[in-house]
This record gives C-alpha cells, sequence and structure tokens, in this order.
C-alpha cells in the first residue's frame, strides 16, 4: 500500500479516514484498527472530511472535483466541480445536510450534502480560504485564509456578521469551543 498522506477523524463513530500516495480512501475503525472499506479517490487526493454521523466521506483532488462517498458502501453519492484549483477546505454542517468546500480560486462554495445541488457561491473573498468551520449549531461558518482575517457568517444566507483582523501571516485551522461560546 501506498504512503498515507491525508487524514480525518470522527469520533462520533471512531472512524478514520485516510487517503494515500495510491489515490486510494481507507476508512478504518478507531476500535481496532481494521479496514472498513477502501475506495478510489480520484487524482492526487488533497483534502478529506467526514460527515458528522459518519455514513459520507467527501474528498477533492487535483482534478478540480468533490466528491461525496457513501462510506459503507463505498460508492459515489454525488461529485460536483470545486472551481479553478484544488480544494484547501472541505467541512460538513453539524447536521450533515451541507457541506462547504474553499478553493485556490477564492470561491466558496455550499452543496446539499445528499444530492450535490449547489446551495450558494461566495466570491467575495479576495484571497485563498484554508480553513473553515459551522458553529455547534450549524448558524454560523467561520472561514480564515491568506487574508490574516477571520469573517463569521451566517451559514444560511452568507451575510457577513462579523470580521476579525488576525494578524498573523495567515489563517491555517479554525477551532470553535464544543460549548459554542
Amino acid at each position: 500500500p501506498g504512503q498515507h498522506r491525508l487524514h480525518t477523524i470522527s469520533l462520533q463513530a471512531d472512524l478514520l479516514a485516510t487517503a494515500d500516495s495510491q489515490q486510494l480512501i481507507h476508512v478504518r475503525s478507531l476500535r481496532d484498527g481494521k479496514t472498513l472499506n477502501t475506495f478510489p479517490g480520484g487524482p492526487w487526493l488533497r483534502r478529506l472530511g467526514l460527515s458528522p454521523d459518519s455514513r459520507q466521506l467527501a474528498s477533492s483532488g487535483d482534478d478540480g472535483l468533490v466528491r461525496v462517498w457513501d462510506i459503507a458502501s463505498g460508492k459515489p453519492v454525488w461529485s460536483g466541480p470545486v472551481g479553478d484549483g484544488s480544494a484547501t477546505q472541505l467541512t460538513f454542517s453539524p447536521d450533515g445536510k451541507v457541506l462547504f468546500c474553499a478553493n485556490n480560486d477564492t470561491d466558496l462554495r455550499q452543496w446539499s450534502a445528499t444530492n450535490g445541488e449547489l446551495l450558494r457561491r461566495w466570491d467575495q473573498f479576495p484571497l485563498t480560504a484554508f480553513a473553515a468551520q459551522f458553529s455547534r449549531d450549524g448558524r454560523r461558518l467561520v472561514i480564515g485564509g491568506a487574508d490574516r482575517k477571520l469573517t463569521v457568517l451566517e451559514a444560511a444566507t452568507g451575510k457577513t456578521v462579523k470580521t476579525i483582523e488576525t494578524g498573523s501571516e495567515l489563517v491555517a485551522g479554525i477551532a470553535l469551543s464544543p460549548t459554542g461560546d
């Protein structure tokens, strides 16, 4: 097997998803390490995301597509264009109904996680977004990236609620309090 380059963990279902250099996605149990499923992920995988219920996995690579997979069967549910470039972030809403994707061309997109319908596309971000996180209740989406800002959006409308200057070179990761504070 190839060297594993990416990983994502679902603690709710004790799952670990990894992508290897052979462009395969492996889903394993964290309890016993057994492989539950292996499926093709597409060329040069860059991002993975697990749905909160651990039934779906999102992947994206250099082919400019995001793919959503059914974990149990290993079959694709849907795929759609990321835009120009590759995905820099994939994250599901807390209820698992929405998939958020940021990419290298500064587009932000939200899809229905069940059928791939494009729900929203933003193009107002001046630089690439590298990090995104939904609030625990799913009402807010916090995005950070190369513009050295955190932007808080209403997830349902895309309206900017607040912008916070970080002063750092770029925002590479975001973690929100589990209590929602």
